[in-house]
């Protein structure tokens, strides 16, 4: 095909994916170019970030946020309950408007309808439903924080992670490093059992729920939906888990919730089954750009973050969220119960190994492979 008609409009398919991928790139470099000169609206609605308590690092950690106003609330669980509709305890969801019990990857990056404000993250996020006296509660918003959580190297997630976290049949207090309540996620006065009364409106009530942030490199999913991922220590992921992802840390807001009586969470009416679930709808190239961006580029312990790492972190440092979570227990090491519907699961999708790419290479030639 001539220059003339390539740009009268009849482009060829390799010149069509140039151009998808030239304005998703030029997409992705506006939002984040907005998060870090004030202008994108992650700044004005994200959560002050309290103080990090003596005992966790004093160093910054790198982390962004996606930040999810309500989607809708059915009792669905794509996960768990995959293709069994209304067989659920009743979860509320956030980001993907279009989550039921058939959602997959493909339905997920099918649409465009997210309630985040980053629209490259078309993922689907949820927890269990608040209620007092069985009424349901609706949250302002959930807040998805992606952190480094000290690993010098975070890969993205892989297309089509899925993942849940805390124990939805949990008969006594989870713990602390897996399921918080808090006033205004101020994880130094936090419980994993008890929902405290928060009645100052600038402190909201919250429930965190932080995910393992270490891949086994090859499933998508597992049977307990947990084993495929475990949790770093001090930077550093395990051996059975080697590749290190984001650590995705939920968070949700309640600020019309200022009295804890009469509260407890739809699984099993409890107030210990804080749990969350996630599925990784991300528009692939974006992800991998705002991972490189933030938990790479900006991570202090590499020379071109540790000279921008302060000045960028107090200009978005209301997007950073507190510095770390706490160092797990050998309980979160270990698989969780078996929960309603894993019997007799098919096997877990497996992620096909892939070269390095293009990206990856000049990043290893920049930065060193670390």
């Amino acid at each position: 095909m001539s220059e003339r008609h390539l740009f009268a409009g009849r482009r060829t398919p390799a010149g069509r994916g140039r151009l998808a991928v030239g304005l998703t790139a030029a997409s992705v470099a506006a939002t984040i170019g907005g998060m870090v000169l004030g202008t994108a609206p992650i700044s004005a609605a994200a959560p002050t970030a309290p103080p990090a308590p003596a005992n966790r690092p004093s160093k910054q950690d790198a982390s962004f946020q996606a930040i999810c106003s309500f989607s809708h609330r059915n009792n669905d669980d794509p996960i768990v309950f995959l293709d069994e509709p209304g067989k659920s305890h009743t979860h509320d969801f956030y980001g993907n408007s279009t989550t039921d019990a058939f959602s997959s990857i493909r339905s997920l990056r099918r649409t465009s309808q997210t309630t985040c404000n980053i629209p490259f993250d078309k993922s689907a996020y949820w927890v269990a439903n608040l209620r007092r006296n069985g009424r349901p509660l609706t949250a302002d918003r959930l807040v998805a924080t992606y952190q480094a959580r000290f690993k010098k190297r975070v890969e993205p997630f892989p297309p089509g992670l899925q993942m849940v976290s805390g124990n939805a049949n949990a008969m006594a207090e989870q713990s602390l490093s897996t399921v918080e309540w808090t006033c205004n996620d101020d994880l130094s006065h936090a419980s994993a059992s008890v929902i405290p009364s928060c009645p100052n409106p600038n402190k909201p009530l919250t429930l965190t729920v932080w995910f393992p942030d270490c891949w086994n490199g090859r499933d998508l999913d597992s049977a307990d939906h947990t084993s495929h991922m475990a949790f770093s220590s001090r930077g550093r992921c395990p051996a059975s888990h080697p590749v290190g992802v984001p650590g995705l840390k939920e968070t949700v807001f309640w600020p019309e919730v200022t009295s804890s009586k009469g509260l407890t969470l739809s699984a099993m009416n409890s107030t210990l089954t804080g749990h969350a679930d996630f599925m990784n709808g991300w528009d692939q190239f974006g992800h991998g750009v705002f991972v490189r961006t933030f938990l790479d580029l900006f991570n202090s312990d590499n020379l071109i973050g540790s000279v921008l790492n302060r000045p960028l972190r107090d200009v978005i440092g209301v997007t950073a969220g507190p510095a770390n979570r706490p160092e797990p227990t050998e309980d979160d090491r270990r698989p969780m119960p078996n929960m309603p519907g894993m019997a007799g699961m098919p096997a877990a999708p497996q992620q096909p190994a892939k070269p390095r790419s293009a990206l990856d290479s000049l990043w290893a030639s920049l930065f060193g492979d670390r």
